[in-house]
């Protein structure tokens, strides 16, 4: 989920995100640290708080596959002897990409990056 991002975009503090959603900093601490996942009901009221879809507190595959790809980069990372789950533990650390992002189990790996095929195409 792309919460802390999208809290940090528009400068308001875990605070002020919670009183807008109705809820406690606690709980959106745990929502950005990916420790809780969020009701329906909170989504909703996320979304309302940070000014955008339900859909946009979500990576998008090309998104996802961007930051997973900094990751692996920036920590020169060598995809034949990186175990996967290392990886998402990684990228759950230095990008707040959950290691349960149904997008992992999509990913290829190619030319030491990831891609994930979707309808025969691949999304870089």
């Amino acid at each position: 989920m792309k919460v802390l991002r999208l809290r940090k975009l528009r400068g308001i503090t875990q605070a002020q995100l919670a009183y807008a959603c109705g809820t406690t900093q606690q709980q959106i601490a745990k929502i950005e640290q990916l420790v809780a996942d969020p009701r329906h009901g909170t989504l909703v009221r996320l979304a309302e708080a940070l000014d955008c879809e339900i859909h946009d507190l979500f990576y998008k595959p090309n998104e996802f596959v961007q930051l997973v790809n900094q990751v692996i980069e920036e920590n020169n990372l060598d995809l034949k002897r990186e175990v996967f789950a290392s990886l998402a533990s990684k990228c759950q650390r230095a990008a707040h990409i959950s290691s349960f992002d149904p997008l992992w189990q999509r990913c290829k790996v190619k030319n030491n990056s990831i891609n994930i095929e979707k309808r025969g195409e691949k999304i870089k």
